[in-house]
């Protein structure tokens, strides 16, 4: 099973208005094959402080702890070595096969103690679906991905500020 790259978004809407845009939105990019969702939960703390959340994936059970093996993997990986991805690995399958999806009770209710009254949050983690056959002709070919990110407007500022900071730093040694 080849994963294409994961992207994690955390969206807030204050006062949301239900109108189903995004909704709408995210059922033309799943039904153009162009993401698929891997994990959603949706939020709602209403006016009043009660809490309304919805769970939701486009992969069926078996799928969702694969990729959540793979996820885990990889952060125990990093963090522990060959030891930690398969500790990584178990862990997450086993959690997700529990709960049947990411979050369980406990992380909803300390997603929605931190929001105001009358705001939602939606949490997406989605696979770009649209770079799976590109890794795999990347990997066929003998080539492997060494960097990835999305840039942002506040990224693309960094950068120039990071260039910047250099560009005077090699301006003040070339003086010298």
């Amino acid at each position: 099973m080849t994963v294409g790259p994961l992207h994690l978004m955390v969206l807030a809407f204050d006062e949301p208005n239900f109108e189903g845009w995004v909704i709408d939105e995210l059922d033309f990019l799943r039904e153009s094959g162009i993401i698929t969702v891997v994990d959603a939960l949706a939020v709602y703390k209403t006016p009043e402080g009660d809490i309304e959340s919805l769970q939701e994936s486009d992969l069926d059970l078996e799928d969702r702890v694969a990729v959540a093996g793979v996820i885990g993997g990889l952060i125990g990986l990093g963090a522990d070595g060959a030891v930690g991805a398969v500790e990584g690995a178990l862990d997450r399958m086993e959690t997700v096969a529990e709960n049947e999806f990411g979050f369980d009770d406990a992380d909803i209710e300390a997603i929605a103690d931190i929001m105001d009254n009358d705001s939602m949050a939606l949490i997406l983690l989605f696979e770009h679906t649209w770079a799976v056959g590109l890794k795999e002709a990347v990997q066929d070919a003998g080539g492997r991905m060494v960097a990835q990110g999305i840039l942002t407007p506040a990224a693309l500022v960094n950068v120039g500020a990071m260039l910047e900071e250099a560009y005077l730093e090699d301006g003040e040694e070339d003086e010298a």
